[in-house]
């Protein structure tokens, strides 16, 4: 379903007439720009997230992007974070309608991604704050397998706690 809408992303945004901003890749020797339309801004402007031609996320800095590579990290996502799921969410749909694209695209930001990195990062800090997004995403059989691991190896008891607590109500 999710590569279904991805597509009609793609096509979509090849046909919109939307303000692309232009950045190079943080990971690269910067001599190409990368086009990406802004979706979504947080922390006073610290945090830009948006979304390439592609379908690919990304986030930008002052200099340079780094884009979500599909299935991989998104450790330049943890910010996202420090806002309730319910202010992120509104700020992508008003991204995605600013950007005169339809605001079903919604379900391609990558919520499930960032909260699994943060649950998985080690630190208290995002942990704690991915156990808090958790009821916000959807119910996977994953997400119980990663909640029952940091409920055992959380990086302190107080996450350790509330890992277990939350994997009891899913």
């Amino acid at each position: 379903m999710k590569k279904k809408l991805q597509v009609a992303l793609v096509k979509a945004l090849e046909k919109a007439s939307v303000p692309w901003v232009k950045s190079p890749r943080c990971d690269s020797d910067g001599a190409q720009d990368y086009c990406w339309l802004p979706v979504l801004e947080l922390s006073e402007g610290r945090v830009r997230v948006g979304v390439l031609p592609n379908g690919l996320w990304c986030v930008a800095n002052n200099r340079c992007i780094h884009i979500l590579p599909e299935g991989g990290p998104c450790v330049f996502f943890l910010p996202v974070l420090e806002s309730s799921p319910q202010v992120v969410l509104s700020l992508v749909v008003k991204g995605f309608r600013e950007g005169g694209l339809p605001e079903e695209y919604v379900d391609l930001f990558p919520f499930e991604a960032i909260v699994f990195t943060a649950l998985k990062s080690n630190s208290e800090y995002w942990s704690g704050l991915g156990l808090k997004w958790v009821e916000f995403i959807a119910k996977s059989p994953e997400l119980q397998v990663v909640l029952e691991t940091l409920s055992r190896e959380g990086v302190t008891q107080k996450i350790r706690h509330q890992a277990r607590k939350v994997a009891k109500l899913k």
